[in-house]
């Protein structure tokens, strides 16, 4: 069922959403084990989210990918590129930090140190999100994306070529 409205950007919003929060929901959980607070146990709490989050990010790029060939018809492919890259990024970075907070479950010598390793890397994970859903955000709001689901005819859209042309020349402007 084709709505015009794409479904991506509601999809991503979920992983952004739990990437900013899940640093500071894990640091939290960390504290509380070590003080006794918490059973280890608590530490799926963080592990399931994490799944979500990496879910959730595989999601939002299959389905963004089917969202490109109409935006590209509105936008310059090399925008599109960057948040491409920068999401794929993100769910790497996403993986990773599965795979540290999931090490941390485990009973051991090393469980401490990748149990605080890991929100580390959450954090850096939390930052390429950030990047990604930056370079979206311009698409949307500087690029005009958007115009292509909100004018599927086209009417008013600069096309993508003349786009970047037309960017130039303001950034020339500007400098005078």
């Amino acid at each position: 069922m084709e709505t015009g409205i794409p479904l991506h950007p509601a999809i991503v919003h979920l992983p952004l959403g739990l990437a900013i929060a899940l640093p500071f929901i894990t640091a939290a959980i960390y504290y509380l084990i070590k003080t006794d607070k918490l059973d280890s146990l608590a530490w799926w709490i963080p592990v399931v989210l994490q799944v979500v989050v990496v879910i959730f990010t595989f999601t939002a790029m299959q389905i963004g990918e089917g969202d490109e060939e109409k935006v590209e018809k509105v936008v310059a492919e090399e925008y599109i590129e960057e948040h491409e890259e920068a999401g794929k990024i993100f769910l790497i970075l996403g993986i990773a930090s599965l795979l540290v907070l999931g090490a941390g479950i485990k009973s051991s010598k090393f469980q401490s140190a990748l149990q605080a390793g890991s929100i580390a890397l959450l954090l850096v994970s939390l930052g390429g999100g950030v990047y990604a859903g930056k370079l979206g955000g311009e698409l949307v709001y500087k690029h005009g994306a958007a115009s292509a689901f909100t004018n599927p005819d086209g009417a008013g859209v600069q096309p993508a070529a003349e786009e970047g042309k037309e960017n130039k020349e303001q950034e020339d402007d500007d400098d005078d």
